[in-house]
C-alpha cells in the first residue's frame, strides 16, 4: 500500500514510512522533525526533547538528573504498569516467563489511560490511538485487524463504521465512542486481544 510523507508528500511504501502522531513521513522529514526518547522509545518534537549531559533524547516523563529540581523522588505508577510489574516479579520468582502486557496507548489522552485500565494485562498488545470526530461512530484498524474487528464489532459496537487504517496492530477509536461507549470499546479490545493476530 503506498502513502504520502506527511511533510513532503513524497510517496512512500509501507516498509519506508516513518510513524509520528498518526501521520506518515518520510526518513529525511521524521528525522528533521522528531527523534525517539532513548528511555522510553516514544516520539518526541524535536522542540520538546529534553537532553543529558551525554546528549541524549528524553521526553519530559523520562527526563530526570540529579541536577533537576522537578525530578519526582516517587514518581507516578498507574494501576496497569504495577499490576505488570507485579505479575512480572511473581512469574520471575516462579521460574515462569509472562507474557502478558498492558496495551499501548498515547499517555496524554486521559480516555486511553482510562480504556488502557480497564482492558488490563493482554495476550497479545497492541496500539490504541485517539481519531479526531470525522464521524462520531469510527475505527479504524490495521490491516492485520481489520477482518477480526469486522467479524466481532457487530457484538459490541453495531452501529460503528470501521475503515482500513495503515501499519500493524493499530486501532483508532473516535473520541464519542472513547468517551460515550467506554465499556463496549473496552470489551472490543479484550476480545481483539485475545485472538491471535498475524503480524
Amino acid at each position: 500500500m503506498k502513502m504520502s510523507c506527511s511533510n513532503c508528500n513524497e510517496t512512500l511504501s509501507e516498509d519506508e514510512v516513518r510513524w509520528a502522531f498518526d501521520e506518515p513521513y518520510c526518513d529525511e522529514c521524521f528525522d528533521h522533525r522528531y527523534t525517539h526518547c532513548t528511555n522510553c522509545d516514544s516520539v518526541i518534537s524535536n522542540d520538546y526533547a529534553r537532553y543529558n549531559r551525554n546528549d541524549e533524547a528524553y521526553c519530559d516523563e523520562c527526563f530526570c538528573e540529579e541536577d533537576d529540581p522537578d525530578c519526582p523522588d516517587n514518581p507516578d505508577v498507574d494501576e496497569v504498569d504495577r499490576e505488570h510489574i507485579i505479575n512480572l516479579s511473581r512469574n520471575w520468582l516462579k521460574g515462569e516467563i509472562e507474557t502478558k502486557r498492558p496495551i499501548y496507548i498515547n499517555n496524554k489522552d486521559y480516555l486511553l489511560k482510562s480504556i488502557r485500565e480497564k482492558v488490563g494485562l493482554v495476550e497479545d498488545p497492541i496500539y490504541v490511538f485517539g481519531l479526531k470526530d470525522k464521524d462520531e461512530h469510527l475505527i479504524s484498524a490495521s490491516p492485520n485487524l481489520i477482518e477480526d474487528i469486522q467479524e466481532i464489532i457487530p457484538f459490541y459496537l453495531p452501529c460503528v463504521k470501521v475503515l482500513e487504517g495503515y501499519g500493524i496492530n493499530r486501532l483508532g477509536i473516535s473520541h464519542s465512542l472513547r468517551k460515550s461507549n467506554l465499556k463496549e470499546v473496552v470489551d472490543l479490545i479484550k476480545a481483539l486481544t485475545s485472538i491471535k493476530v498475524p503480524a
